[in-house]
């Protein structure tokens, strides 16, 4: 049987490695959304490249939330169903994946808004 104050230091020991990896995922989705935020353009959408945000330490694998918009085109020939897939850090800043190396950065009015 373990003494009681070995468990206490066993489930501390737990509670801790969790914090650690709650604070770096914490911290990476901070600096993505400032990253994103400095990168907004002034008016209107600007396509950039990967390469910039990688070279100022952008992780693009870690993000907050997702917004999925479909759009239907019907043409003579066939029916389409286009799907945009929006990744934010913490709610107002995203981007939207382009073809290739490149990407548009997105802002939102309010968190329920739709993204302009």
């Amino acid at each position: 049987m373990i003494p009681c104050r070995t468990r206490t230091i066993i489930s501390r020991k737990k509670i801790q490695r969790s914090t650690n990896v709650i604070e770096i995922i914490n911290h990476a989705l901070k600096k993505n959304r400032n990253i994103l935020e400095s990168l907004i353009p002034k008016e209107g959408l600007q396509k950039k490249p990967r390469r910039i945000n990688c070279s100022i330490g952008f992780q693009f694998k870690i993000f907050h939330s997702q917004v999925t918009q479909t759009k239907k085109e019907v043409t003579s020939i066939t029916r389409v169903q286009l799907v945009i897939q929006y990744l934010f850090c913490y709610g107002i800043f995203g981007y939207l994946k382009l073809g290739g190396r490149w990407f548009f950065v997105v802002k939102r009015k309010e968190l329920k808004s739709p993204i302009y």
